[in-house]
C-alpha cells in the first residue's frame, strides 16, 4: 500500500512515523511539499529514506513569490521527483 499524499514536513518524529507506516503495511510514501521550505525538506527526507519516501514538489498560491525558486529546484532535480 502507498500513502499517496503526506506532508511529512509537519511531523515532529518523522523516523517514527515512517517506521510505524512501514509496520502498518505502507511500502512507499509520496511526500508533498507546498512551498520552498517544505519542498527542500521533502527532498532531504527522500535522501534519508530512499525507496520509501518519494518527493512530490508543490506550491500553494499563497507562496507565489517563491515560485521561481520552486521551479529551479524542480528543474535541478527532475529525475528525483515522483510527482509535481
Amino acid at each position: 500500500m502507498i500513502d499517496a499524499h503526506a506532508h511529512l514536513n509537519e511531523i515532529q518524529d518523522i523516523t517514527g512515523a515512517v517506521q510505524r507506516a512501514n509496520e502498518a503495511g505502507i511500502t512507499a510514501i509520496i511526500a508533498v511539499g507546498m512551498d520552498l521550505s517544505s519542498n527542500q525538506h521533502t527532498m532531504e527526507l527522500a535522501r534519508r529514506f530512499p525507496g520509501i519516501v518519494h518527493p512530490a514538489v508543490g506550491y500553494h498560491p499563497w507562496s507565489l513569490v517563491e515560485l521561481e525558486r520552486v521551479k529551479e529546484i524542480t528543474t535541478a532535480n527532475t529525475r528525483r521527483f515522483f510527482g509535481i
